[in-house]
């Protein structure tokens, strides 16, 4: 099973990180963005779908970097 949270305790962790962390929204979002393209490479490489490739290396040309995927 995966973990999850209610909207109360997300609300909590955004606070925490905000207040207590100094981590603002943007920069949580920004890195969920990342490894959300991560995982997607990750799982079109194994799974030799080309789409997702496609968006994920759009993500990372967006970033200005010249890293590519592996296949």
């Amino acid at each position: 099973m995966i973990p999850s949270l209610t909207t109360a305790q997300m609300i909590e962790v955004d606070r925490a990180m905000i207040e207590d962390y100094h981590i603002e929204l943007i920069q949580m979002m920004e890195n969920a963005g990342r490894n959300f393209a991560e995982l997607a490479r990750q799982t079109a490489a194994s799974k030799n779908v080309g789409a997702a490739n496609i968006f994920s290396g759009n993500f990372i040309q967006q970033r200005g970097t010249t890293e590519r995927s592996e296949r």
